[in-house]
């Protein structure tokens, strides 16, 4: 295991400021994004209220890779202390596809002691994004105004900001790209140490367990499709509704979905059972009437 670098074209914090009133939002955002919307709305509706053992989406579509990993533990603290947690979203150029897939499978493998550290490293990562642009809003705006939420696109000027901000933030978008272009994240050297892998047609969901873990890794650690592709990883919460809402047939060629709810499972086997009888019996009517 090494820490090899890869450089991500961009990236988007999802946290929340310790006083009152700052609300959990996507306070930074920058760099080249074209894979945030959707991966946004997949953690809205799959992660963001639903904790599982690895709240993880990897995304590759369009010539790109977008990477999240949520409820990712601070040491700051709310104003009623409570801990706040943090989403952090990197953004790849699709020829670090295999890399980011082996950082995956690394994840879906690792010891859970070791995962924690993982998960340490990466809520590091996404609380230095968040120290960067507080720091410069500290210094160049009013007391009132700390906590608001940035969009820079690539030439570092203002994209979308919550409040008004006059002057250059060259500066600020410059420490960005730093950080951005001189961090490295874990991958690991060698693929999973497993004999077989999975196999299913185009769409699937999985229950969550050590060894479908690690033959998703496997899957992802040897994958050479130039299909698009969706991986999934949630908890208990996700039910056959918000399953539907994440609409992921319409995003990807394949999609992946490790769940750790059973009974999602046998919903979504007596969902597909409905659709087959109904098919059947219109194919029959079909028939009846030529």
């Amino acid at each position: 295991m090494t820490n090899q670098k890869i450089l991500p074209v961009g990236a988007a914090v999802h946290t929340r400021g310790c006083r009152r009133g700052e609300d959990y939002g996507w306070y930074v955002k920058i760099g080249c994004l074209n894979l945030f919307s959707i991966v946004e709305e997949l953690y809205r509706v799959g992660l963001r209220e639903i904790e599982g053992q690895l709240p993880i989406i990897v995304l590759y579509r369009n010539g790109g890779v977008g990477f999240l990993i949520a409820h990712v533990k601070t040491e700051r603290e709310d104003f009623e202390s409570r801990l706040i947690n943090d989403a952090l979203y990197l953004e790849f150029s699709g020829e670090e596809r295999d890399t980011v897939f082996k950082m995956v499978a690394m994840l879906l493998t690792c010891s859970s002691e070791r995962y924690e550290q993982y998960r340490y490293y990466f809520g590091k990562y996404a609380e230095e994004l968040y120290r960067l642009s507080q720091n410069f809003f500290q210094q160049s705006l009013p007391l009132s105004l700390i906590g608001i939420k940035l969009l820079l696109n690539e030439k570092g000027s203002v994209a979308h900001i919550d409040a008004r901000l006059d002057g250059n933030l060259t500066e600020l978008y410059g420490q960005y790209q730093t950080f951005l272009q001189t961090t490295t994240v874990p991958i690991m050297e060698r693929s999973p140490d497993v004999s077989d892998t999975i196999e299913w047609d185009k769409f699937h969901a999985f229950i969550y367990g050590k060894d479908m873990c690690q033959k998703c890794a496997s899957y992802l650690f040897g994958f050479t499709y130039a299909e698009s592709l969706c991986f999934i990883s949630t908890g208990l919460g996700m039910t056959l509704k918000k399953f539907q809402q994440l609409k992921l047939t319409e995003i990807v060629d394949k999609y992946i979905v490790l769940t750790e709810s059973s009974k999602l499972i046998e919903e979504i086997e007596e969902n597909k059972s409905i659709k087959q009888i109904v098919i059947d019996r219109f194919a029959k009517i079909k028939r009846i009437f030529k």
